[in-house]
């Protein structure tokens, strides 16, 4: 899943996901509140929970930290299966900071999404789930 007000991003994003085999499909999200929304009601076939969110922090009306806060909301099984990557254009080191500090939050990326970032990101996330597949979903 991607949250990332920037459609451009969300292209470039979206392509580099798809292009590495990082994923199959990705759930793109122009803003926090439509990805929630998702959240609340995935874990069904037609909706499933996402492996990987990848969270914009600087959005308009609804910022990736308010995102966060309604994050540790949702049920335990979508906060058990999806991991949390901030990937931001951010340089700000409360920024990054804030993502650190965050339970939820596994790792801080700045943008683009490149090749060689996803597959240091697999290797780091799904070390303890060597034997299990990616879901179809991101």
């Amino acid at each position: 899943m991607l949250i990332d007000d920037s459609g451009i991003d969300n292209y470039v994003n979206e392509k580099t996901i798809l292009k590495s085999g990082f994923a199959r499909s990705v759930f793109v999200c122009d803003n926090a509140p439509i990805a929630l929304k998702y959240l609340r009601s995935a874990g069904s076939q037609e909706k499933p929970i996402p492996d990987i969110i990848f969270l914009d922090l600087n959005m308009p009306v609804f910022d990736g930290r308010q995102f966060l806060a309604e994050y540790r909301s949702l049920s335990v099984r979508v906060r058990e299966i999806s991991r949390i990557v901030v990937l931001s254009s951010s340089m700000n080191p409360m920024d990054m900071q804030l993502a650190v500090k965050d339970p939820n939050v596994k790792v801080f990326l700045s943008k683009p999404l490149i090749g060689r970032n996803l597959d240091d990101l697999e290797r780091e996330l799904f070390t303890e789930y060597a034997t299990r597949p990616l879901s179809e979903a991101v």
